[in-house]
This record gives C-alpha cells, structure tokens and sequence, in this order.
C-alpha cells in the first residue's frame, strides 16, 4: 500500500489478520494514527506491532452471527480476509 494516509483517525477492523496478506496489511497500517482491529481465530498468532495505531487483538469463532454485532460496531472500515484453512 503506498498512501495508507485515507484510513488516518479511522476504526479499522481486519479478520483473517494472522494470515499472510492481513499479517502485511496490519503492518502498514499500524504506522499511521488509527484504531486496529485484529481478528482471528488464535490470537497466540498475532504477533506484536510497533507504530502509531492503536492495535486491539480479538480471538472469534467467524460463524458465531452474536460475535460479529458488536465487532463491527463504530467500525470505518473492514477488511474481511479470513478464510477456510481445510477441509475438516
């Protein structure tokens, strides 16, 4: 991402962060004033974030409809990455 400056000062909501895109995606965004959510199903493989944003990790169940009435709440923008890892 080269201008990350349009999502300054936003509530910011990423699901599936741990995986490789959303992992990258957290990363720049965390280098601007915003508040960070991120989303997965093991927060254990969130790592630490330096930079500006405010970051706040979140372990869900995605197939829970109750989780998702407040986490979207207040919510800017989402970026909804999460994605089914197999087949069990």
């Amino acid at each position: 991402m080269t201008d990350s400056q349009p999502f300054a000062n936003k509530k910011i909501l990423i699901t599936g962060a741990s995986g490789f895109i959303g992992h990258a995606l957290a990363c720049e965004l965390s280098s601007i004033d915003c508040s960070l959510i991120r989303a997965s199903r093991d927060k254990t493989k969130l790592p630490t974030l330096g930079g500006r944003a405010k970051v706040v990790d979140v372990e869900i169940d995605y197939s829970d409809a109750a989780v998702w009435n407040g986490l979207v709440e207040n919510i800017d923008t989402i970026f909804f990455l999460s994605a089914q890892t197999s087949s069990a």
